[in-house]
């Protein structure tokens, strides 16, 4: 799957997520936790911070 960022601005507030423990399991929670240290172990976060002027 590919991810296509596109130019239209929709929102520029910051975007939070919750997860219910009721309806995420402990395995999918470290998989996103493990995603986001990746992502940001990788710079690419920072670039994405930066790229939006949020650094």
């Amino acid at each position: 799957m590919a991810i296509t960022i596109s130019p239209l601005v929709v929102n520029e507030d910051p975007v939070y997520y919750a997860f219910s423990k009721q309806t995420i399991s402990k395995e999918q929670r470290e998989k996103l936790q493990a995603a986001f240290i990746a992502i940001k172990n990788s710079g690419k976060l920072a670039q994405i911070l930066k790229k939006y002027k949020l650094d």
